[in-house]
């Protein structure tokens, strides 16, 4: 006799039966999916289709807007005109445009503010080398002439030449009862005399060094024995 009860593998048997024959409750189709029929009205999502002018943030507006023109997205005719461009003037303003057409023979030329076709004026200054004078004639001012290899030493002269100073310096040594220096010989035996008469014959000196006292004050000098000091001790005998 036949079994009259269900089993639980019964039930799961159903189930998989159900589930392979039928979606789920909530599921999702591709775009792709849909291959006929029609969508039901207001079933379009809600997007913006701005166009520069009127715009649409509705499915009802944007079917209404698929009779685009060219008023009710702001744009031109499409047989339209544009002006050329106005220039301007020393006390007003030009207008914007279309660039006026150049003629031929201009494409040198660049479009200035007043409108027209011009050819930039040249107003850089353009300077000669400098003339040096001479001896009865003065010079004129102008660029420095360019100095030569191996002139890295040299200066420019008035006469326009890169030029050694020349050495115009004097040089004197130390003047003596004979020689002139940095004074004259005469005024150096004064100086001598006047220095030597603090010293009187027979008045003894030291000194540090073995220098005769003549050399610098004149007179006759002799060395004595100095024995106990540290320096060297000289008489004056003449």
């Amino acid at each position: 006799m036949a079994s009259k009860y269900v089993t639980v593998s019964n039930i799961q048997h159903l189930v998989a039966r159900i589930k392979a024959g039928f979606a789920a409750i909530g599921h999702k189709h591709a775009a792709g999916d849909i291959t006929s029929g029609t969508l039901a009205a207001d079933r379009l999502p809600t997007m913006p289709i701005n166009k520069g002018g009127t715009g649409a943030t509705s499915a009802e507006t944007a079917r209404s807007n698929l009779g685009i023109t060219p008023a009710n997205i702001g744009a031109a005719t499409a047989n339209h005109t544009h002006s050329e461009m106005k220039g301007a003037t020393a006390s007003a303003a030009g207008a914007a445009g279309l660039v006026p057409t150049p003629t031929a023979g201009t494409n040198n030329k660049y479009l200035r503010g007043d409108g027209t076709w011009q050819t930039p004026p040249d107003t850089n200054t353009t300077y000669s080398t400098m003339k040096g004078a001479s001896t009865s004639a003065a010079g004129t001012a102008g660029l420095a002439p360019a100095p030569a290899a191996g002139a890295s030493n040299r200066y420019l002269r008035s006469d326009g030449t890169w030029q050694v100073p020349p050495d115009t310096n004097t040089t004197y040594g130390t003047a003596t009862q004979t020689a002139n220096g940095l004074m004259s010989a005469a005024d150096k035996k004064k100086l001598d005399t006047v220095q030597l008469a603090s010293w009187p014959i027979g008045a003894i000196m030291m000194t540090a060094n073995n220098t005769n006292p003549s050399t610098s004050l004149g007179g006759t000098w002799k060395q004595l024995e100095a024995a106990g000091f540290t320096g060297y001790l000289w008489q004056r005998t003449a």
